[in-house]
């Protein structure tokens, strides 16, 4: 279905408008056959997914958490080596090499998880780490179009120190969340909203700096130094949006699991 998505049989040649429709049946087409299984799911006995875990809040909340780090984390990714190469000017082994701090810090806030699980309560390392990777995201806010590498680089170590506890607790808390008996559907779910999450991030995130991009480049002459100015905006636009989106997701999980995660 997906392939058919990508490359579905649009004739050669045929107008835009025409290929814009085939694409719009397709996606209709695939959304029935969601819904329809999602609602033979629900009439299962056993089903593969379980629909009543997604009205636990203990269970939902860490999947969507997780799932929301990954769609600003690959929506960042997708800017971040075209900004090093594109508007810095980096070659692809530069570019590459200066991402090597924020795998440093993912190994450090690895590392940094179980000390602050085994110290603080669940709910309150979870809200703080995702109020860290907000922070490192934010940071990215203030790029420039001649000298933004030291916040590339400060903010994504800061936004890695941040994701590793995140992608820890919300894993041992959504599988924890279940009965025994479903803790692989747990996981599977996990590792599936996690990439769904990445996906999105990819598609809207750069639709909507393409389209910040797009605008700003058209709307004086093109030259090197307006696509840079147009880039380096829609990087920050984008950045900003999901510190945001993030910061949110911190306050939530702050508020709404603090009584279902506490201490007996």
């Amino acid at each position: 279905m997906t392939w058919w998505l990508l490359a579905s049989p649009v004739p050669e040649g045929a107008p835009d408008y025409r290929r814009e429709q085939m694409r719009n049946l397709w996606v209709g087409a695939w959304l029935c056959l969601v819904v329809a299984f999602l609602r033979r799911q629900h009439r299962q006995a056993d089903p593969w997914i379980d629909l009543a875990l997604f009205r636990r809040r203990d269970f939902s909340l860490p999947l969507a958490a997780n799932a929301l780090c990954f769609f600003v984390l690959y929506g960042t990714q997708f800017f971040t080596a075209q900004y090093l190469q594109l508007v810095l000017g980096l070659s692809a082994l530069h570019a590459g090499l200066w991402t090597i701090p924020s795998a440093l810090g993912y190994l450090a806030g690895s590392a940094l998880a179980p000390v602050a699980a085994n110290r603080v309560r669940p709910v309150v390392t979870l809200s703080a780490s995702l109020a860290v990777t907000a922070i490192g995201f934010g940071l990215l806010t203030q790029v420039g179009p001649q000298s933004g590498l030291p916040f590339v680089v400060a903010g994504s170590v800061i936004a890695a120190v941040g994701l590793a506890p995140v992608y820890g607790l919300t894993t041992e808390l959504t599988v924890a969340s279940v009965p025994r008996a479903r803790a692989g559907t747990a996981s599977g779910l996990l590792t599936t909203t996690a990439n769904l999450g990445g996906a999105l991030g990819i598609a809207f995130l750069g639709s909507l700096g393409g389209a910040i991009y797009g605008r700003g480049a058209l709307s004086d002459p093109l030259t090197s130094d307006s696509a840079r100015d147009a880039f380096t905006l829609a990087f920050r636009v984008v950045e900003g949006g999901g510190a945001s989106l993030i910061a949110a997701s911190a306050l939530v999980s702050a508020v709404l699991l603090r009584r279902r995660l506490a201490p007996a």
